[in-house]
């Protein structure tokens, strides 16, 4: 219960699964083994008595040798004739196996310390911008700098490859697109989106007659400002698709679109449009493919189309006023 049960065991197989040896059996807590650079021995995070420590055992089987000096450690791993801990106030330190000589490599990480086999390097988990990140640092803990650089996902489990190469896992968020909760937010936000350039540009083409490029402008400015909080600079092109079709329409039919069925139109195929031309860019730019149902790829766009539309009734309203039948 609560994973304190005393049922952990600590085995060593070989990697096509033959040769299960039994190391540590029936230890109260066990996670995070690490081998020594030698692979004769083998440090995991344990509890002993009330806190949690690090244990050294043989990798040949014998009794583990409790580190009391790595009291709230939640991690160990060997690098060279030093061990690199994991505190539990967010530090990175290296110590020599007996305690001595401790050196704070991090201040403050998210933990899962990695060592470079030729340890000049080590990566961790720290936050950046809310969400975590893997960073690495010289040995020493110095010129630390975020190499993953994850836009809306959390990095996980940093581990050195060969020819000094880093591996990691992006977990923690899943995409919009993979939700139902993400789904209902990103058609929220494609009706926002509708309302929000309706309003404003349905205003310009009522009230003043704006120079040739208005839209085009306008139109991208506002995707490369949505672009800086997703990263997708590539929307930057289907709004100046949107922007120009709109600057001709305005200067082909003029006063036509100021008002009536003109005016509603342009107000419907103005987010329709934009948002047809999101969906394709975002289609290319993912390698060909979109995990939104059909439904929504299809009606997405029709529903941006209505939301402007009912805002262009907000400025002509379809049907006239009503008469006072007593006068």
């Amino acid at each position: 219960p609560a994973g304190t049960s005393g049922n952990f065991s600590l085995h060593v197989v070989n990697s096509n699964g033959t040769d299960d040896r039994r190391i540590v059996d029936g230890s109260t807590t066990l996670s995070s083994p690490s081998w020594s650079a030698d692979s004769r021995q083998i440090a995991y995070s344990s509890r002993n008595g009330l806190d949690n420590e690090i244990a050294v055992v043989s990798a040949s089987g014998g009794s583990p040798r409790w580190l009391t000096f790595t009291k709230g450690a939640s991690r160990a791993v060997f690098a060279g004739n030093r061990m690199v801990l994991e505190g539990s106030d967010g530090s990175i330190q290296s110590v020599e196996p007996d305690g001595s000589d401790s050196r704070t490599l991090v201040k403050q990480s998210a933990g899962e310390g990695a060592i470079s086999a030729d340890r000049t390097h080590i990566a961790y988990l720290a936050t950046a911008n809310g969400s975590t990140q893997v960073f690495v640092a010289n040995a020493d803990g110095s010129h630390a700098r975020n190499v993953s650089q994850l836009s809306g996902m959390d990095a996980a489990h940093p581990a050195w490859g060969v020819n000094g190469r880093l591996y990691f896992t992006a977990s923690g968020r899943a995409g919009p697109e993979h939700t139902y909760v993400g789904l209902s937010l990103a058609e929220a936000a494609n009706l926002l989106e509708a309302v929000l350039l309706a309003g404003i540009l349905l205003v310009a083409v009522r009230r003043w007659r704006v120079p040739f490029g208005t839209f085009t402008v306008a139109l991208t400015l506002f995707a490369l400002a949505m672009a800086t909080q997703t990263d997708a600079y590539y929307d930057a092109i289907p709004a100046l698709i949107t922007g120009l079709l709109a600057d001709g329409a305005l200067a082909l039919w003029g006063d036509r679109l100021r008002s009536g069925i003109g005016f509603y139109a342009f107000a419907f195929a103005l987010p329709a449009v934009f948002f047809s031309g999101y969906l394709s860019a975002t289609v290319i730019a993912t390698g060909g493919g979109t995990s939104w149902p059909p439904d929504m790829v299809l009606g997405s766009p029709l529903l941006a189309g209505i939301a402007g539309l009912l805002v262009a009734f907000c400025y002509e309203p379809p049907l006239p006023p009503a008469t006072d039948a007593s006068a």
